[in-house]
């Protein structure tokens, strides 16, 4: 088994990947590369249409979760056609493997040099599925597919973990998080990531390990914006989910409500002066950060909403 550095690009990406519309996405596991498709169909389909092209230069070899397998020399998956077919009309015949019986789960699919091409020669493979835009797997024959014995090989998968809870843009108030996600078949682990930065440069929390799909976090976070993903790995890792994002607390949110307002006020005297319960969320009652909640607390909160004073801060 070879591997080649492929160039996978998802067209319209979302910088923080939250529409759940990333066509394909890519991640290395020793000598393989993990693609995931979307079944978000931007037209009108026939369901579980499953279409693998493999352009001009090269053969495909594609093998089901069950092992049955479609190549030029036999096709033995029940309701998948493979001919060749200028599909690209370069003049040059390209491998096609049609599935019209596609299933969620994992194919391999083996990308070899033809006998009759020549080293250095470019190829693409080009997926689709349930109709959605075609993407390719981009690279050259410079490098492993020097021979037809020598083969590269693509992990393609359409599942991947849907995040449950805490729903996205969320404000929870708790001194304990706890992350759900669905639970994807033949997993063994997820990874998951937790920071204040939907792009993930430096989680604060990057667990590759976790057993279970749910996961209880009790560090100490902030009052700013957090992001999370998870993955899966079976026998190779998904793409991450798409990213949602929470506020741990928001200060001078007293009722939970997730916003601040009058509400916030009245619930704050009712409980000061009053005997009214306390607020829903703790962490939040310290609207000007002294280390007290008492009048300078409401009168803050006054001031930011009625008398352009500054926003209650995130307390350390």
């Amino acid at each position: 088994m070879s591997k080649i550095v492929t160039e996978l690009n998802p067209p319209n990406p979302s910088p923080k990947r939250k529409d759940g519309n990333t066509d394909i996405a890519a991640s290395g596991l020793n000598d393989e590369v993990s693609v995931f498709l979307n079944t978000n169909p931007t037209k009108p389909t026939i369901d579980d249409e499953f279409v693998l092209t493999g352009y001009t230069s090269v053969n495909l070899h594609v093998t089901d979760k069950y092992g049955s397998s479609a190549s030029i020399l036999a096709n033995a998956i029940a309701g998948a056609d493979y001919f060749q077919k200028d599909c690209d009309l370069d003049s040059a015949l390209d491998d096609r493997v049609y599935n019209f019986n596609a299933f969620p789960g994992r194919y391999v699919v083996g990308v070899t040099l033809r006998p009759d091409a020549d080293p250095g020669d470019d190829w693409a493979l080009g997926i689709r599925i349930d109709g959605s835009m075609e993407v390719f797997a981009q690279g050259s024959m410079k490098g492993p597919l020097t021979s037809s014995d020598d083969t590269t090989y693509f992990i393609v998968t359409d599942s991947l973990p849907v995040l449950c809870q805490p729903i996205d843009d969320s404000c929870l108030c708790k001194d304990t998080l706890t992350f759900f996600w669905n639970q994807i078949e033949g997993t063994s682990q997820y990874h998951f990531q937790l920071d204040d930065d939907g792009d993930f440069g430096s989680p604060a929390i990057d667990s590759l390990a976790v057993a279970d799909t749910s996961l209880s976090v009790t560090s100490s976070l902030s009052g700013e914006e957090y992001y999370w993903r998870v993955r899966s790995n079976g026998d190779v890792w998904s793409i991450f989910s798409e990213t949602y994002s929470f506020f741990p607390y928001l200060c001078g949110d007293i009722n939970g409500d997730c916003a601040t307002d009058l509400g916030d006020v009245l619930h704050l005297i009712s409980y000061l002066y009053k005997g009214g319960p306390a607020p829903v969320c703790e962490l939040s009652e310290d609207v000007n950060c002294d280390g007290t909640k008492d009048l300078g607390d409401v009168l803050y909160l006054i001031s930011y909403l009625y008398k352009g004073g500054p926003a209650p801060p995130t307390c350390d």
